[in-house]
């Protein structure tokens, strides 16, 4: 990743926060994730503001106040519409989940 240009600390930051993975995976491959997967490896902990992330003092690509919501939003753009395998709708109840965190860290995020 530091060889396309990306500092350090974003480069260590995408490669151990696996639901930023998420991001780069094709929406058809996200589509036949399994809801452990989802809940587990590419859970969204700490993306929000207020999550249990930590951030790196180098880590300052972006505005620092916004870094997280900005990461929350680009996972949530990158999800399908829908899930396949999801007869009991779990999978979309993750989504919505996700939503709903995405919408209280934009809530509390500064306003610009």
């Amino acid at each position: 990743m530091q060889r396309l240009g990306l500092p350090a600390a974003l480069a260590q930051r995408f490669w151990s926060t696996k639901s930023l993975w998420l991001i780069v995976i094709h929406p058809e491959d996200i589509q036949r994730v399994h809801l452990a997967d989802l809940r587990g490896r590419y859970s969204p902990r700490g993306l929000d503001e207020n999550g249990t992330g930590s951030m790196t003092s180098d880590y300052n690509i972006i505005a620092p106040s916004r870094c997280l919501t900005v990461e929350l939003r680009a996972v949530y753009a990158s999800l399908p519409t829908s899930f396949l395998f999801d007869a009991d709708g779990r999978k979309g109840l993750w989504k919505v989940e996700l939503r709903q965190q995405l919408q209280r860290a934009a809530s509390e995020s500064p306003a610009k």
